[in-house]
């Protein structure tokens, strides 16, 4: 996983600059940094290297989507103790991305007609 610690190495730094030129304002770096070298990275290469068969993907799945699910379920915005103010308790759009990627899969689950039988536990749903 060497190229991808590369990739976000380069990512981080890049951030970095970015942030340096904004508090000294310059510009003209700025956009120079901001038009044409932004680092990139693909994970397609780990993940094909992780999971060579579709089928070794689906045994992971059901950690990402109760980790999504989480997310989908948590509130948006808590409520302070101290205050009548609102904090947000997720980044901007967490919650909605993770509420649509649900339904996305939920709907998936019910046009491909996979499950069969399932059973609730104190530890889940199987």
């Amino acid at each position: 996983h060497d190229h991808v610690r590369d990739r976000m190495a380069a990512y981080t730094a890049f951030e970095k600059k970015i942030k340096s030129a904004k508090a000294m304002h310059r510009f003209d770096d700025l956009e120079r940094l901001e038009g044409h070298n932004k680092p990139s990275y693909n994970l397609a290469a780990s993940l094909r290297e992780r999971y060579p068969t579709f089928a070794m993907a689906m045994k992971d799945v059901d950690d990402a989507l109760s980790t999504i699910s989480m997310y989908a379920s948590m509130s948006p915005e808590i409520k302070s103790e101290t205050t009548i103010e609102f904090h947000h308790a997720l980044p901007s759009g967490l919650h909605r991305k993770a509420h649509n990627i649900l339904q996305d899969w939920m709907n998936f689950v019910v046009e491909s007609k996979a499950l069969k039988k399932s059973f609730i536990s104190i530890k889940g749903y199987y």
